[in-house]
């Protein structure tokens, strides 16, 4: 699914699950920042491995932290790897109505899951 705003900024949909195997999580909404990409990484010493690497930016205010999983767009599963919280100035008379910052941003770098099912 895909949705444009007046601004005409691409935004798409996906899924925020606590663990790797969970079914129900929470709705989210997104834009790429960065689009899919592989990257070499390395799991120990000298084994190196080709990781999927992807960055978008929300500014739904849900519980992003480093460990949990995302369900993109296209059923690709990834793991949080980095969460960074961007706040953006507003007025003081802003913050005294909400009570929070909604123009907060957050940028998630995600790493793709291979084995999502953990099948031997």
């Amino acid at each position: 699914m895909i949705g444009l705003t007046q601004q005409g900024s691409q935004y798409l949909y996906g899924t925020l699950f606590e663990k790797k195997l969970s079914t129900q999580g929470d709705f989210m909404r997104y834009e790429e920042l960065i689009e899919k990409r592989r990257e070499y990484g390395q799991i120990i010493n000298n084994l190196i491995a080709t990781q999927g690497r992807y960055t978008i930016k929300t500014n739904w205010n849900l519980d992003y932290r480093v460990g949990k999983f995302i369900v993109a767009k296209d059923g690709t599963r990834y793991q949080i790897a980095d969460v960074t919280k961007m706040q953006q100035e507003v007025s003081p008379q802003t913050l005294y109505w909400l009570k929070s910052n909604l123009n907060t941003e957050y940028v998630l770098s995600l790493v793709e899951v291979d084995n999502v099912m953990e099948l031997k």
